[in-house]
């Protein structure tokens, strides 16, 4: 074999390994998405009289892709304090056999105690705006979204995310001070 064609052979090899690096890169960000949520509902408390009320901590999502419905598969059902994390798919109402889709979400966003908004809920996230509940936990990924209590964004390559302690306050929750310390506040 000659040195040119092993060259040849290497760089392909070493090519064909992008796109998988990719992927698992892509993957290791999605499971930490979820894991951010699940330890999100372990460093906030919701007023008394909501928890209260709260037979369970409804984790409620959006569109949201086979990876991440996977990996919110592995927080489901787990215990966070004295209540149990379920978590609820919000499904857009575009695809026309579901002809009651949107009265079974509406019932359902009422219930959310924990709302992450992807980039592809957004529109239908703002359009449901009033009928979320005073006292949820808005996670999201764009600055867009109103009422949203922490953003998560990628930085230097890495996720990240910033609470607005302001709107935390405003609804009622109280974040963790170890939280706070982690996050990147928005005033900086």
């Amino acid at each position: 074999m000659s040195s040119k064609f092993l060259a040849r052979f290497f760089v392909i090899l070493f090519l064909s390994y992008i796109p998988a690096l990719n992927a698992a890169e892509i993957q290791k960000t999605e499971a930490l998405k979820v894991a951010y949520l699940y330890y999100f509902s372990k460093f906030i408390s919701w007023p008394e009289e909501v928890q209260s009320e709260m037979e369970s901590l409804n984790l409620c999502a959006g569109e949201v892709n086979e990876n991440i419905r996977f990996q919110l598969g592995t927080i489901d059902g787990k215990k966070v304090g004295q209540k149990t994390l379920h978590v609820v798919y919000l499904e857009p109402d575009d695809d026309s056999h579901y002809a009651d889709r949107e009265d079974k979400n509406e019932s359902v966003i009422e219930r959310c105690n924990i709302l992450f908004v992807s980039n592809n809920m957004i529109d239908w996230y703002h359009e449901r705006l009033a009928r979320v509940p005073e006292h949820a936990l808005v996670v999201a990924e764009s600055e867009s979204v109103a009422r949203r209590v922490i953003l998560l964004h990628r930085s230097d390559n890495k996720l990240k995310f910033e609470i607005d302690n302001d709107i935390a306050i405003q609804k009622g929750l109280k974040i963790s001070s170890k939280l706070l310390k982690l996050s990147q506040e928005k005033s900086r």
